[in-house]
Parts: structure tokens; sequence; C-alpha cells
């Protein structure tokens, strides 16, 4: 039995955990949670949480607060699943994705506990980590076979001279037109010119990036900048294993399981509907969504995946209200076509401007005013943004963040085509491995949660939902979608192909219906 202190540390635990994702648990039921968990260690522990949780999500609970029958039928059900059948699809929202830090050799090490202080160390760590990330492909990418990167450290050392030299590191904004760039090893001033050649990507404060240029002592004289390429993610495995580091329980990752490779194999009708900015406040966006689950009813897919923002209009009392009953005409459309969609699941990942907690990132569920009109239907979950998803073998991640238009205002270069912008963003964040490779003054986090931001090894597939026009790319096999605002020229989204891994545009027409 465990002592009084680990006994109340362990409730504190649970009853904390469970909050996070909504739920209250009654006393009795919270002591029951803590005698099947108290013979675990810590590890055993937050993996039974997680499974309580995802089991009270499938069982979508009615309200906020779990007695001790429910939590019963929770736990049989999960028991029961443990060797039932292979999973087609889950759904994890960020305090299912492991948490993980690198060593400076590179080697992921699981964390342990749920830290979720926000204290300068953890934010040091973090941003450190991010380096350490892009910095450990450095002796494993071919481009760079025969370079020498140079550590900032090294150059104060040495004697100033005309050769060129290669660093890799930060982009640092110190006050208007001043940039540094920091490594794990120091810092130094760059001076960038309109001689300065800019390879491909956008260029922002905040992200790793490789400078080539002249160093005098004092500051490196830059004459081209250019982003680290991105690895496969059976490159990164080839060092890292087969461990999941994606979400869930599994201890192997969803891609190098031979059950589930056997299934995506067999089955081959696997689908994902993916919209964003789906503001359910306005009339012609439900009118546009009714025609969306009209159209897919014969040949229904896998999930439906909703981003916001939910509401075209800032957050307050009455457009909230309006959010609720918009919710709840959707919970009536999914009803009269229960027969075609009764195996489909419904996914709501929110936006920043959503009701939750302010700009910070990863931003939770959307709150359980918002939820409740839905709550009777057990195909709809509502998870965190970033939030991540397997289809079968395939790992998924998607965010909703005006991510092109931050980066661009934070960027020392853009590229002079336009036309591939998206691409151009895609490639930045796949290079940083990173959803928001930003300055936390600038995107704030909760330290404790990087990791789930972190992309590493890349999905299959990454959507960057947006209000940016829609786009897609393909970085090293890792495809990324954003399907652009459903409803701001166009109705206009996206299908993912599961078994051809291919994206296609689809767009609705109001003024033909």
């Amino acid at each position: 039995y465990l002592k009084m202190d680990d006994r109340e540390r362990l409730k504190k635990t649970v009853t904390s955990t469970f909050k996070i994702h909504a739920y209250t648990l009654k006393k009795d039921a919270l002591e029951y949670v803590v005698e099947k968990l108290e013979g675990f260690d810590k590890e055993k522990r937050h993996h039974w949480i997680n499974r309580f949780i995802e089991g009270l999500r499938k069982e979508n609970v009615n309200g906020t607060v779990v007695d001790l029958n429910t939590l019963k039928n929770v736990a049989t059900a999960v028991s029961t699943s443990r060797n039932g059948n292979v999973p087609i699809l889950n759904v994890f929202d960020v305090t299912a994705v492991p948490r993980w830090d690198l060593a400076p050799d590179g080697e992921m090490i699981l964390r342990e506990g749920n830290d979720n202080s926000v204290h300068v160390d953890n934010a040091t760590t973090v941003l450190r980590q991010r380096l350490i990330l892009v910095q450990m492909r450095l002796s494993r990418t071919r481009e760079l076979e025969g370079c020498t990167v140079s550590p900032i450290d090294s150059l104060f050392a040495a004697d100033p001279s005309n050769s060129t030299i290669i660093v890799l590191g930060v982009l640092v904004k110190i006050k208007t037109d001043e940039y540094h760039i920091e490594d794990l090893t120091g810092c130094i001033p760059i001076e960038i010119s309109d001689e300065t050649t800019f390879h491909a990507g956008v260029f922002n404060v905040g992200s790793v990036m490789i400078f080539e240029g002249q160093w005098d002592g004092r500051v490196l004289v830059v004459s081209a900048i250019a982003l680290l390429p991105s690895h496969s993610a059976n490159e990164t495995r080839s060092y890292i294993g087969n461990l999941n580091f994606f979400g869930g329980t599994e201890r192997t990752a969803f891609r190098m399981c031979p059950k589930l490779s056997n299934v995506a194999a067999r089955r081959t009708q696997s689908s994902l509907v993916i919209l964003s900015d789906v503001n359910m406040d306005k009339h012609e966006t439900r009118h546009a969504l009714f025609l969306v689950l009209q159209g897919f009813a014969s040949c229904a897919p896998t999930a439906f995946i909703l981003c916001g923002e939910f509401s075209s209009q800032p957050l307050h009392p009455e457009s909230t209200q309006r959010v609720e009953e918009g919710f709840a005409q959707l919970a009536k459309m999914i009803k009269q076509f229960a027969s075609a969609y009764g195996g489909t699941q419904f996914i709501f990942v929110p936006g920043m401007n959503d009701a939750g907690l302010g700009q910070i990132l990863p931003r939770p569920p959307l709150p359980m005013n918002l939820q409740k009109p839905l709550s009777s239907l057990k195909n709809c979950v509502f998870t965190s943004n970033p939030t991540r998803v397997q289809l079968m073998n395939q790992e998924i991640v998607i965010n909703r963040n005006d991510i092109v238009e931050r980066l661009c205002k934070n960027s020392i270069h853009v590229p002079e085509n336009l036309d591939n912008l998206g691409v151009d963003i895609s490639r930045t964040i796949v290079s940083n491995g990173h959803l928001c490779p930003l300055p936390p003054s600038i995107q704030p986090i909760v330290w404790s949660l990087d990791s789930s931001l972190r992309l590493h090894p890349l999905p299959d597939l990454l959507v960057l939902a947006d209000r940016f026009e829609s786009y897609t790319a393909d970085h090293k096999g890792c495809i990324v979608s954003n399907p652009g605002p459903f409803g701001r020229l166009r109705y206009d989204f996206h299908v993912y192909l599961g078994d051809s891994r291919k994206v296609e545009l689809s767009s609705i027409d109001l003024s033909s219906s």
C-alpha cells in the first residue's frame, strides 16, 4: 500500500489530469482509480490514466462529473479491448503525446512526470531542445558532406580570415534591423545585405538555419542563408528505432506495426475530409456543411476533421451562444445521416481565437458548453490544438494556426514569387521539426508540452490549417495540407485518400444549391 503522502500525491495527479480533459471525478470514483493505480510505477500510472480518459471519450459521458459506475464500465471496456481488434483510427490530444527530450548526441529520452510549470529553466531547456533537434541531422545530411560547420565559440579563438565559414544557429532579433545568431556555445551579430542569397524557404526569427559568410572577428557578414534539409520518417527511424513517440499507449510506432500494415493493405477506402475555419455561427457555412454531409453519404469517410475558428466574431457571450446553436444544428444534421455515418468519426480541433486559454499553445479542447450540443453522439471527438490522429499505420498531425502570416511577419526574407509561399512556409516548419518555430515572446508555449509540437519523425500527413489559400506540398514523404478557409471566397476543403496518400481539393458551390 502507498504511504499517505504518496497516496495524496497520486490523488492530486489523477484529479489534475482528469481536469485537464474537463472531467471531475466523484470521491468514490477517485478512490477507485487510486486503488487501481497504487501498485504501478509512474510510467504505468500515466499509461492507465490516459486509457481511462480515452475510454470516457469513447463512452461520450454526459456532463463533466464522472461517477463510480461510469468509471467501472469504462475500466471494463478498456481492459477487454486491450487485446481486441486492431484500431483503424485513434485521436490523441497533446496530453497523450509522450514527453521526450533529446540528449546532446541526439538520443531520444522519455521524460517522467507531468511537470506543467513555466519556470525560466524550462523555457531555456525547450529552446535548446529545438536547436538540438535540427543540429542532430547535420552529420547525417548528405548535402553537407565535406563541409565544416563551426560552433560559434570557435570563431572567437580563430584569427579573422577571408575564408568562408558555415554556422548553424537560431536567428535572433535584438532590435530593429539588428540580428544575431545563437547556438549552444554562444551568440554573434550578423550583417545581411542585398548581396545575401536566400535559398528556398521563409527565414523567420526563431527558426534554425544555416549561415554562410565571412567572419571579420566581430560580425559574420552573411553571403547565403539556407534551411537544413529535412529527413524522411524512414531515415529518422533508422537511428531512433521503432518506439512510439507519436501518441497513445502502444509501445511500437504505428508505421512499424505489422498488424496495422496488413490492415492498411486490405482496406482500400480509408479517407479523411478536412475543413478549416468552419464558422458554425453562420447559416451559409452550416448549409455548405450539410451539402458536404449529403455528398459523402454514399461513400462515408473514416473521419471528418473540422477545425476552427468556429466563430466568425470576436469572443463574447452572444457569439458563443450562436456557436452553441450552430453545433446543435450540426448534431441534427449528423443524426439525419446516422445510417451513413455510424462508423465515421467527427473530430473537432479548436482555433487560436476560439474559446480557451488565449493565444498560448497547445490549446485544450473546446469548453464543455460548446461540446454539450453534440454530447449525445458517440462518434464526436473534441480534441486539442494541435492534435494527432492514427489512421491505420499512418501518423497524422493537425494544427490550426495562421502560421503563414505569422512567419512572414517575423521574417528577414520572404520569396519574391508568392505562388509557392505555402510550400515555402511548410518547408521551414518541416526543416525545424516544429509546428511553430517562433520565439516565446511571439508565440507563448506551455513548456512542458512543447514536445507535442515537434515533428520528429515527420508524420505521413501534416495538416497546417490556415486562413491562407489552399495548398499541398510533399517534403521527404511528408504530405502537407492546408485546406484553406471553408467559406471565405469558396467553400473549399481537402480529402485525404489514405490508400494512395494523396490530397484532393474539393469545393461546395452554394450558388447551384
